[in-house]
């Protein structure tokens, strides 16, 4: 969508094929992308830095699940959560942890 142009006339829209998900970077340089977001099973993510643990919360902030792992890329289960808002605490090799909202579908 341009953001100069007249978004409410169909002929100014673009089509994609790319996966929904959401793009986050910190303040510490973090960059993380967490997709298919929303998701009815599995949550791809992708960090620039080593992952070293996923925290899942509610959104009152009870945790919920929590893994240990190792990689810069890789996936989580979570068909076992209801349906609702979650968030991903991440723990990252510099010592510095990032939060991104999930939805469970």
């Amino acid at each position: 969508i341009d953001v100069n142009s007249d978004n409410s006339i169909a002929t100014n829209w673009k089509a994609t094929s790319s996966t929904l998900g959401i793009q986050h970077a910190d303040g510490g340089g973090a960059y993380v992308r967490v997709y298919p977001n929303p998701s009815a099973e599995k949550i791809n993510i992708n960090s620039a830095i080593t992952v070293q643990g996923i925290g899942i919360f509610n959104i009152l902030g009870a945790q919920l699940e929590s893994y240990q792992v190792n990689f810069k890329s890789g996936e989580i289960t979570i068909g076992e959560l209801k349906n609702g808002i979650y968030f991903l605490k991440l723990k990252l090799e510099n010592g510095k942890s990032t939060s991104i909202k999930i939805v469970k579908k």
